[in-house]
């Protein structure tokens, strides 16, 4: 009864609050039993989840025993625990060093701390253990830091470590220095940040030990000529930002708001730069704003390939730390077509590659009539004599040579050095450079360079290394996680809040502000660690508040240091600008912030928080006659035509269209067509397959599923849904701990909002376990040897000009099993799994005729069994 008990109707006064706040203490300790008892209930569940985690962290320490490897924490852990129990290595150490220093010490922790401690303690001394303040060598330790940049938790850094500092030598007689004059922007700008950070920020009495508290910065004294700050809030409304639905859906011709920003900021940098309209302060002079004055901060890199996208093609040079368009781009696509040519020499695509790259860069009409006669080698002397013109001639001789040569290292020499001779030797570095509008490619070396590099000390051969190339070939992703040193260029640095630390830009652009991270699924961890609590389990779905109190309480606590560290980076961010700051962002369009009733917590994206330190109140959209306090700053941008944008990209470089067009009319019609020698399993039954069956598959059995149907066609996440449910079961089959796979399911759900991800993951894992409690499922778990997304190249008959075809395919799962029969024998069984609402007939029998012929040549001597899995109603259909 009192959980149910309203709040209504206790008197007015200090006499009803007294009795309310009773009632919500009563209310919060009830539910605190209730959730105590169901952790009692479920304590066999708790104790195996417990010992199976115990089974993991041995698993771990095992791996790195036997590896001869320690992490980093095991290093410093390791330190201070000699430094604490050997007191002869403690005494020679603390006496060999005189004084320390340690600056950016907000970034450490209290292991860190720890053993700076030991290393301080009075040279008279020797107390057991980490020795207190009062034990310290008064003239020896000297920290340096900054609570409000404190952004690296995620390494280990707690900023409650470094607020306790002053507390803990102040009271031993150190002393604590505040410098709170602002160097580096301009007074104008100070002024600004002032009363912003103090609605962001609490206050020096409020704040928690893992709060930044506010304090006033103070500017540096004014000299010289004047300068006035540019700061701006660029915003892309979106329709529901009124609280209203959205009536028509967005054009396919338009841009995004992602891209319209991107676009946009890449049109203003251009304009500013050539109009020279931008003053800034640079040494002391106040000049136009050039390109390398400008630095595009992001808190994550998801958004990044963007802007590198938008500034290319506007012209606008930049680097950055790590490209994301590194395996979209012409450079890696070419090498390593180069490279796919040294290991097959009849590979037409890598073949059509290296003769279209800067490496040889053949025209168009040589290049056709070179393809056209199925040569056995295209590129040797039967080639060079086809060739129309003598300059032609000369190129596909050089391409021969520089085939040999490099053919007569492969798997001889480092991988590296094959990439070296081929971006310096073979001079695509010079094309590069060339054309300023290409420098940007010049970083990619050094990218390629460090792949290789990794594969030589892995022992891969050419092959391996090309083969885990291709895959991510074409693909938006990063570039290898490597700090590659570069000399300094002209142009915008796009880089994370996290880079920029301890940097200065005359102007910051805070792009993608809006962006919330991955803090709004805090509570999705099936566990989640406390030092002071230990490890806990979440007993109840995501986002239901019942449950393990332990775990909501450090779930709970664990949100908020999150929100905690963001204003914290929303801090660096902000004060890395020297004379100019520009917010640009959208809100998703699955939060809405602006209903009057809204329970959305606004703290969860920098955007927000800019909001808020202009003192906005969040009830209404974002629009000049909504927030006078927006006024001065706000820029609205609308939304862009496709069109419209790619007309003020730059010109790309085309060859005349007359003169291919001429000579395409004059060249005789072939009498064949160029065969494709390698094809995809679907392409080549759809192409080779009875009228019908391409298209439709034959007979589609509908198997529907309305509430989880009317989900996915709504936001046409067919395929999404299809992918998830693949990495799950791969998941739940496999005794692979495959690495990434836990990033690819993030990846896969990055877009959607927490609601949507969890809907549609609970759908498929709804799917996935009716499909493991079937005997095929239950089976195939236990399988002898199991493989996920198998990929095979079966070779076909003699194709169009006595040339062999290749079909390349991936099987869904394989496993190798005992047979329903005599014991000790084994087959293997093919497993293709259909997430789709229909049976697709036909079509998955063709395929799985194929995919049972190569597994039988691949493992002879072995019975090959084949299943089509239809996910939805959990039956499985053999070919027969």
């Amino acid at each position: 009864p009192i959980k149910n008990l309203p709040l209504r109707g206790f008197p007015q006064g200090e006499e009803g609050a007294e009795d309310k706040n009773l009632v919500r203490r009563l209310r919060a300790g009830i539910e605190t039993a209730l959730g105590l008892a169901a952790v009692a209930g479920d304590r066999d569940f708790l104790l195996e989840a417990a010992a199976l985690a115990g089974e993991f962290q041995d698993e771990i320490n095992q791996t790195k025993r036997l590896g001869k490897t320690l992490s980093f924490q095991d290093v410093a852990e390791l330190a201070v625990e000699v430094l604490k129990t050997n007191l002869s290595v403690r005494r020679f150490y603390k006496n060999r060093i005189k004084y320390i220093m340690i600056d950016e010490f907000q970034d450490n922790n209290r292991l860190q701390k720890e053993l700076l401690y030991l290393l301080a303690e009075k040279t008279s001394a020797e107390t057991p253990g980490v020795p207190g303040p009062e034990d310290l060598n008064p003239d020896k330790l000297y920290f340096v830091g900054d609570e409000k940049q404190s952004i690296y938790r995620f390494r280990g850094a707690d900023v409650s470590v470094f607020k306790g500092l002053s507390k803990e030598l102040s009271s031993c007689g150190g002393r604590a220095l505040s410098l709170r004059t602002n160097y580096r922007s301009e007074p104008d700008l100070i002024a600004f940040f002032n009363p912003l950070f103090s609605r962001v920020l609490s206050s020096p009495e409020e704040a928690e030990d893992f709060e930044a508290a506010f304090e006033s910065l103070a500017p540096r004294r004014e000299e010289g000529e004047k300068l006035v700050p540019r700061i701006e809030l660029w915003y892309f409304p979106l329709p529901d930002n009124d609280g209203e639905e959205e009536e028509n859906p967005e054009p396919e011709d338009l841009l995004d708001p992602q891209e319209t920003e991107a676009f946009e900021l890449a049109r203003f940098i251009r304009r500013t730069v050539e109009e020279k309209s931008l003053p800034v302060r640079k040494d002391g002079k106040i000049r136009p704003a050039a390109y390398e004055d400008f630095a595009l901060l992001l808190r994550s890199n998801t958004s990044q390939f963007s802007y590198e996208r938008w500034f290319r093609r506007l012209g606008v040079p930049f680097e950055v730390e790590n490209p994301c368009s590194f395996f979209l781009e012409a450079v890696v696509n070419d090498i390593t077509a180069f490279l796919r040519l040294l290991l097959d020499p009849q590979d037409l695509f890598a073949l059509t590659t290296f003769l279209r790259s800067p490496l040889v860069n053949l025209p168009d009409d040589s290049l056709s009539l070179l393809l056209l006669q199925n040569l056995p080698d295209p590129l040797g002397p039967e080639g060079w004599e086809l060739m129309p013109r003598e300059s032609d001639r000369n190129k596909l001789r050089q391409a021969w040579e520089m085939r040999q040569e490099l053919l007569a290292l492969a798997d001889r020499v480092p991988h590296r050095e094959l990439i070296d001779r081929i971006w310096h030797e073979w001079g695509y570095r010079y094309f590069i450079l060339q054309d300023p509008s290409y420098h940007n490619y010049l970083d990619f070396f050094d990218y390629f360079f460090a792949l290789a590099q990794g594969a030589d000390q892995q022992g891969l051969s050419l092959a391996a290394f090309v083969d885990r190339l291709i895959p991510r070939l074409g693909r938006a992703e990063k570039a290898p996680d490597l700090k590659i040193m570069k000399p300094p260029r002209s142009g915008v640095r796009i880089m994370t809040i996290h880079a920029s630390k301890g940097l200065e830009f005359p102007v910051v652009i805070l792009a993608n502000a809006g962006n919330e991270g991955r803090q709004q699924n805090a509570g999705s961890s099936s566990c989640y660690f406390s030092p002071s609590l230990g490890i806990s389990f979440r007993l109840n779905p995501p986002g239901d508040k019942a449950g393990n109190p332990i775990y909501n309480e450090i779930r709970d606590e664990e949100d908020t240091r999150q929100k905690a560290e963001l204003k914290r980076l929303f801090y660096v961010a902000l004060t890395r600008a020297e004379s100019h700051l520009i917010v640009a962002g959208h809100h998703n369009r699955n939060k809405n912030y602006f209903k009057a009733d809204s329970s959305l917590d606004p703290q969860t994206s920098l955007l927000n928080l800019f909001l808020l330190g202009l003192d906005f109140k969040f009830g209404a959209g974002i629009k000049p006659e909504n927030a006078e306090v927006l006024r001065p700053y706000l820029k609205l941008l609308s939304p862009l035509p496709v069109r419209e944008a790619e007309s003020l990209s730059l010109p790309v470089k085309r060859r005349n269209p007359a003169e291919i067009l001429a000579w395409a009319k004059a060249a005789p019609s072939p009498e064949f067509s160029l065969p494709r020698r390698q094809r995809g399993v679907l392409d080549f039954l759809r192409e080779s397959s009875p009228p019908g069956l391409g298209e439709s598959g034959g007979q589609r059995v509908p198997l529907p599923d309305p509430e989880m149907d009317s989900l996915i066609a709504a936001n046409h996440w067919e395929t999404l849904f299809g992918s998830l449910c693949h990495l799950l079961l791969e998941e739940a089959l496999s005794s692979d701990p495959r690495p990434g796979r836990e990033k690819e399911k993030e990846e896969l759900l990055s877009d959607l909002g927490a609601e949507d991800s969890r809907a549609l993951t609970q759908a498929a894992e709804r799917l996935c376990q009716g499909f493991l409690k079937t005997p095929l499922g239950a089976k195939l778990k236990g399988g002898l040897e199991k493989y996920c997304e198998f990929d095979f190249l079966l070779r076909k008959e003699e194709g169009a000009g006595g040339l062999p075809l290749f079909l390349h395919g991936r099987i869904d799962f394989l496993a190798r099993c005992g047979k329903d029969g005599p014991e000790g024998e084994t087959e293997w069984i093919v497993a293709d799994f259909k997430a789709g609402a229909e049976k697709e007939g036909s079509l998955a029998f063709a395929q799985l005729a194929l995919y049972r012929e190569a597994v039988g040549e691949m493992f002879p001597g072995y019975g090959v069994r084949c299943f089509v899995c239809y996910l939805r109603d959990g039956s499985a259909e053999e070919l027969k």
